[in-house]
């Protein structure tokens, strides 16, 4: 689920995969107080779902199938059809299948600064405890 538009409150776009038709990849949209479809997507049978939202309103999926991990960007904004292709990002796991997949955020540059500085205060001020 995310928020794609300014004007509707709190999510407004969720992407589901639907298992009963081979792993199909449908998206919605919150209009008013209902969730409307949009249409789907097909072309890579897919299990599991997670994302991201980049500064542009662009949506990165990350979708499992039993052989892989895809990628699909869909471009198209809140309430609209969605748009792009699935491209394979690994594939060939052997015997082994890809059960799940979740998007880790990453922070940004400045904010590791700011976590450094702060383990590092607390490290000089347990160091000072214990040698009281």
């Amino acid at each position: 689920m995310f928020d794609l538009d300014a004007g509707v409150a709190g999510v407004d776009t969720l992407y589901a995969i639907d298992g009963s038709s081979g792993g199909k990849l449908n998206k919605f949209s919150l209009v008013g107080e209902t969730w409307t479809s949009n249409g789907s997507l097909t072309g890579s049978p897919s299990l599991n779902i997670d994302g991201a939202v980049d500064a542009l309103g662009n949506v990165t999926l990350y979708t499992t199938s039993g052989a892989g991990i895809n990628q699909l960007v869909d471009t198209s904004g809140y309430n609209a059809a969605p748009t792009g292709a699935f491209s394979a990002l690994t594939t060939g796991f052997g015997s082994s299948v890809v059960r799940g997949i979740v998007v880790v955020p990453v922070p940004e540059p400045t904010m590791l600064g700011f976590a450094a500085v702060a383990a590092g205060g607390l490290l000089v001020r347990r160091r000072r405890s214990t040698q009281a």
